[in-house]
């Protein structure tokens, strides 16, 4: 049966030597394309701002005035958030009139739907992290 770590388990720094004596221990995965994309669509994704965006615009296509109603971000920090997820491809646009509405792609909604699951399960452990901790305080 897999053990899942506990939020009390990870109160303290990593020990000393851990690290080297268990990546020794473990073959070597080079990195692949698909690893480096995986990087950068979860970098791309690890702003709160973004986040906070993608959140309002689950299951509807919104302006970028609704965006910033929903949210409660500054206009011109949603505009470039958006303007962001669209060249990743994370959002799809349409322009109407004189209006461009915002949407995430598919998939998108499904990966967000993912990463609540994956809290419900780690979340306490996931927020212990002293690791992420130092990364996350100012935002």
């Amino acid at each position: 049966m897999w053990e899942y770590p506990r939020a009390a388990d990870l109160t303290g720094p990593p020990a000393k030597g851990f690290l080297a004596s268990y990546a020794s221990s473990v073959p070597a995965v080079s990195a692949s394309p698909d690893l480096e994309l995986q990087h950068r669509l979860l970098h791309g994704l690890s702003d709160r701002s973004r986040l906070t965006i993608l959140a309002a615009l689950r299951g509807r296509e919104l302006r970028v005035v609704d965006v910033v109603a929903a949210t409660r971000l500054s206009q011109p920090n949603v505009s470039k958030h958006l303007a962001c997820l669209w060249s990743c491809g994370l959002v799809a646009r349409e322009k109407r009139g004189r209006e461009v509405l915002y949407r995430p792609i598919p998939g998108v909604e499904d990966l967000l739907a993912s990463v609540d699951a994956v809290l419900e399960r780690a979340g306490s452990t996931v927020g212990a992290c002293p690791l992420t901790a130092a990364t996350t305080r100012d935002a």
